[in-house]
C-alpha cells in the first residue's frame, strides 16, 4: 500500500513538503485556493530565501 498526502496551499511549507515527499516517493497532491497566475505573481526573492533556509534546516535534521 502506497501512502497519499493531500497538501493544502501552494506556499513556501506546502512547496517544501511537496518536494520533501516526492523525494522519499510520497505520492502526494497540493490543493490551492487561488488561481495560478495568482499564486506565480506573488513569487519573488522573499519566497526563494524562505524555502532555502527550510530546505537547510530539513537536511540537517534528517
Amino acid at each position: 500500500m502506497r501512502t497519499k498526502v493531500a497538501i493544502i496551499g501552494a506556499g513556501p511549507a506546502g512547496l517544501l513538503l511537496r518536494q520533501l515527499l516526492h523525494t522519499y516517493g510520497i505520492d502526494n497532491v497540493i490543493f490551492e485556493r487561488q488561481s495560478p497566475d495568482y499564486v506565480l505573481g506573488r513569487i519573488g526573492a522573499g519566497l526563494l530565501r524562505t524555502c532555502s533556509r527550510m530546505i537547510s534546516t530539513a537536511v540537517t535534521r534528517a
